[in-house]
């Protein structure tokens, strides 16, 4: 393969701006795990992060630019390394 075939693979920076606990903008999404009242799980770049609150929203997802915006009374961000029963036994 040429150097002009290789795909040259971006990375967007994990970004975390977070305003009165009340607003909350990340870059670096990759997918929207799941998102409920009290609690969103984020995917990104760097690993997915779980955000617990509450009254959370997602007012904004953007896959383009792999941003999203979530409002709400933010009580908890974190990193998370989550894996499934199996994959901890088969380690």
């Amino acid at each position: 393969m040429s150097n002009k075939e290789e795909k040259i693979i971006q990375t967007i920076p994990n970004e975390i701006n977070i305003v009165d606990r009340k607003n909350i903008n990340l870059t670096g999404v990759k997918e929207v795990i799941s998102a409920t009242t009290s609690q969103v799980l984020i995917k990104t770049e760097l690993g997915p992060i779980q955000i617990t609150g509450s009254d959370l929203k997602i007012t904004s997802l953007n896959e383009e630019t792999s941003t999203v915006q979530i409002t709400g009374e933010l009580q908890e961000l974190k990193y998370t390394n989550k894996k499934s029963l199996l994959q901890r036994m088969f380690k």
